[in-house]
Formats: C-alpha cells, structure tokens, sequence
C-alpha cells in the first residue's frame, strides 16, 4: 500500500504537467494558471523554491534538460528558462496552435501541436551527426573475396541555439505524442550529443497514424496506419 506524503495545492487551478529532473532532486509542475512552480523533492516536506511566470496562456508541457527548464503553452510559444536563476533565456515561436509536447534528446528538442506540426529544435551551436561507411580492405587469398569494414564519418552541422532545423508536416490532425528511437551504439565514445543516422524520431497524432523520421535528416521514413 502507498500512503500520501504530502499533498501540493498551491497552483490556483489544474494542473496539467509534471517533470522530474535526472537527479530526482527537481519536480517542475505547470498549471492552468499559466505559471510554472519548482519543487525541491529533497526538503521535507516538499518546498516550492521557484516560480516561473511569462506564459500568457495555461501551460501544457515541461521537461527538464541538465541545467535548463523548457515549457509548452496554449500561447503557442515554448520558452527556455535557467534553473540556476529562474529566468527565460529564450522564447521559441513558429508553431500556430498550441503546443501539445515537447521533449529533449542531447542537444535536440522536439515539440507537438494543435497545428498538426512536429518542429525539431536544436540546443546547441553545433551538432555532430555519425555516418558509417563501408570500404573494401585487403583481399582474403583464402575465401577469395574482398574483405570490408565499416568506418564512421563524423560531419559537424554549424547551428545556433533555439534554432528550428525541421518541421515535419504529415500528419493531418493534431500531433499528440513524439519520441526518439535511439539505435545505441556499442562505440562508448558516443553520447546522446551525438546524432546517429540511424536515430529515429516516432510521432502519432488524431488522424489514427504513427509517422517515422530521420533525426539526421528530417526525411519522412514510414507511415503506420492500419
């Protein structure tokens, strides 16, 4: 059985998201009242030590990237705030209703909306995308054939932060949920930093189908339908 620890009720009305931190020591909530409240999990009881206002409209989503807060609005816009000092670095504008989800992979950021759009965004000034390329080697005597291996490429993409890279425009109603199929490689060099040719972003929507993309790309891959 689970006993209730602590019940939160300072939002004034719904509260409609919520996100942990990696660390678990960060709940970040947003609310029908258009304001965003941070919580330590740590404090005993739960303590809000942060209040993020500036949306003119009820938040709809949030997530937390290491040091950044990034929240979804019914204005349309999501907007970037430092966790260190609460303030809004940047507000993202393009999508034309409001916005259903966002997410973040490494230094890439994807949001949903009513308008029927994926956007890709990314958080950094450069991406790295891995490319793996078959060469043919010595020639084995012995089987008689050509010997290959498969070599990386790394191309190095110049972006700016809160750039949009990609808007994906299949679906004919609004976008519900994204997500990043991440093919994961055995290279240990490899962080979520870096873009792989074969990462996929997945994305489903009010029209019955589920849309396949490239991450590296924005190509149109697969539509599930059915």
């Amino acid at each position: 059985n689970h006993l209730l620890q602590q019940e939160i009720d300072d939002h004034h009305s719904g509260v409609n998201c919520l996100a942990l931190s990696e660390d678990l020591s960060l709940l970040v909530s947003g609310g029908e009242d258009g304001i965003v409240r941070l919580w330590s999990t740590f404090s005993t009881p739960c303590e809000c030590i942060g209040i993020l206002s500036g949306h003119e409209n009820y938040i709809t989503c949030c997530t937390v990237h290491r040091y950044l807060i990034i929240t979804g609005s019914a204005d349309c816009t999501l907007k970037i705030w430092r966790i260190e000092d609460g303030n809004c670095i940047m507000t993202l504008y393009g999508h034309e209703a409001f916005i259903n989800r966002c997410c973040t992979h490494g230094s890439i950021l994807m949001s949903t909306s009513f308008d029927n759009t994926v956007r890709v965004w990314s958080l950094t000034n450069e991406l790295t995308i891995v490319e793996s390329e078959n060469q043919s080697s010595d020639h084995d005597d012995k089987n008689k054939q050509s010997k290959s291996r498969s070599i990386l490429r790394h191309t190095k993409i110049s972006t700016t932060f809160g750039q949009c890279l990609y808007v994906l425009k299949d679906h004919e109603k609004s976008v519900t949920q994204v997500s990043l199929i991440n093919i994961v490689s055995q290279n240990e060099m490899f962080s979520k930093d870096f873009i792989q040719e074969l990462d996929i972003i997945m994305t489903t929507s009010t029209d019955g189908k589920a849309i396949t993309y490239s991450l590296a790309t924005g190509e149109l891959r697969h539509i599930l339908e059915g």
